[in-house]
């Protein structure tokens, strides 16, 4: 069955897989219990080096799971590989959206790779939210859309993306952030190029 990955690389790192006769530490990828979404499967994946630095973290999503997907908006928890201490994502969500505020208005999947634990995304409310990002800088073109939003937080959006300059929107990453700290790195994708096994990659 061939699937579909939503994944990001971290600048700095190149994963590499080899086979090596060798007893030291080498690169490695941990993959989590599949989580049921319909008839088929979401998994969350973390690529590793040989030192235990996260290089690559993602969800993979079966064609069976995107032929049946629920017929409104849903958010799906996902299960995150255990014993991964050391790595910044503390849990992972899949959103379904069959439409949003253009120009997303068309069905796509969110993944949203969280630097929080639930307990704490629970603290995040809707409403105003005027705190700048505190300790980083932006990719140039990022602009906040619109007021947080429960159990996220604030969107930074990249008006640089082709969707903003009259083409269809294919994939787009998103940073959150709540009261100037970042909650969040977001994947988004429409369900159509998933589902059509298009291949997408973005800096």
């Amino acid at each position: 069955m061939k699937h579909i990955a939503y994944s990001f690389l971290i600048p700095g790192f190149i994963f590499l897989v080899g086979c090596k006769s060798s007893t030291s530490p080498q690169p490695q990828t941990y993959t989590a219990s599949p989580t049921s979404i319909g008839t088929g499967t979401a998994t969350s994946w973390v690529a590793v080096d040989a030192s235990g630095n996260m290089t690559a973290i993602g969800v993979t999503v079966s064609d069976a799971a995107l032929a049946s997907l629920p017929a409104m908006d849903t958010m799906f928890e996902i299960a995150m590989p255990p014993g991964l201490t050391t790595i910044p994502f503390k849990t992972v969500s899949l959103d379904y959206a069959t439409s949003d505020a253009a120009p997303y208005n068309k069905p796509h999947l969110d993944a949203h790779f969280y630097l929080l634990d639930m307990m704490h995304r629970m603290n995040i409310m809707n409403g105003m939210d005027t705190m700048m990002p505190m300790g980083m800088m932006l990719p140039d073109g990022y602009m906040r859309m619109g007021e947080s939003q429960a159990m996220m937080g604030v969107h930074y959006i990249d008006m640089n993306g082709p969707e903003y300059s009259g083409h269809p929107f294919q994939s787009a990453f998103v940073y959150g952030f709540s009261m100037g700290s970042m909650t969040f790195m977001e994947a988004m994708c429409d369900k159509a190029i998933l589902t059509s096994h298009t291949a997408l990659s973005g800096t």
